[in-house]
């Protein structure tokens, strides 16, 4: 699938390019869009861990800050920092763009000290001889966390998370899986309601497409095994991404911020959803109806 490499801005496409070509992937080849495509995503997913788990984002921070953070860098790389222990030490779990063969996919460091404040557009620098520096940071964000394995657990969950999307998007092709209807998820009516331009347009694109293999990847599996016909199919489906979907999207929404006194908006109610009961019981319910 192809997000628009012309939304990110020039400082980062100049980064993102060169990164690309010294990975041997030739500018505007597929493999480069693709490549691309993994940065775009993994800057929505660092979005969704900032909402999720409620961390707060900053220009800077000092290099004895108190508590956990995660950081994002120009290249694409997570990395996931504890607090700093009584010698101002920390544990860093540290994950590569998808695609990149400079470097190793995952790693983890202990004892590992900054040895100057983070600030955005500049690296982050630390005083291990295995783990020198980064790339620029692209963003910065700070946990309230105190204990690290509360920050344990949602590096867990954030990995795994990316990991069993990353694999739908990469099902080889002729599987019959929805990672190969493009067409389905282009027409998805959601999108409609993210169209805010430049790059933001892009990382909001990216955790529409995270969140539509986990809404739909079930039940148009189920769909695919059962109806032999494509044009039958094609139909069915459409109902309920672009019907009886958005029916239970704008109900649980309406509920939610009633129940909370405000709107809780639109992405985070649809974040939460594949996360339901009611959700699960929603589409147990339109695999039976199928014929």
């Amino acid at each position: 699938m192809s997000l628009n490499f012309e939304k990110i801005p020039d400082h980062l496409a100049k980064h993102i390019t060169q990164l690309a070509e010294l990975n041997g992937y030739k500018h505007n080849s597929r493999r480069f869009h693709d490549f691309v495509d993994a940065w775009i995503m993994k800057r929505a997913m660092f979005d969704k861990i900032i909402q999720r788990e409620g961390l707060d984002m900053a220009d800077r921070a000092a290099a004895a800050f108190e508590s956990s953070m995660v950081l994002l860098t120009y290249s694409g790389s997570f990395l996931m920092v504890s607090e700093p222990d009584e010698a101002g030490k920390r544990e860093i779990e540290y994950v590569s763009l998808d695609f990149r063969k400079d470097v190793a996919s995952r790693a983890q460091f202990k004892d590992v000290a900054f040895t100057r404040d983070l600030e955005l557009h500049f690296s982050a620098e630390f005083d291990s001889p295995k783990l020198q520096k980064t790339s620029p940071l692209m963003a910065i964000a700070l946990s309230p966390l105190r204990e690290k394995k509360g920050l344990g657990q949602m590096i867990k969950d954030i990995i795994a998370s990316f990991i069993q999307v990353n694999a739908r998007l990469n099902q080889a092709v002729g599987k019959g899986g929805l990672s190969e209807r493009e067409d389905f998820f282009n027409s998805w009516t959601v999108l409609q309601w993210f169209r805010i331009g430049g790059l933001e347009e892009a990382v909001y694109f990216s955790r529409a497409l995270l969140l539509w293999h986990e809404l739909f990847d079930r039940a148009y599996d189920e769909l695919y095994a059962k109806l032999g016909d494509k044009g039958e199919r094609d139909e069915v489906f459409r109902s309920l991404f672009n019907g009886s979907f958005l029916d239970y999207v704008d109900e649980y929404k309406w509920l939610e911020s009633e129940k909370k006194d405000f709107d809780i908006g639109l992405m985070k109610a649809l974040e939460e959803i594949p996360h339901l009961e009611s959700y699960g019981v929603f589409i147990e319910d339109f695999i039976k109806g199928l014929k």
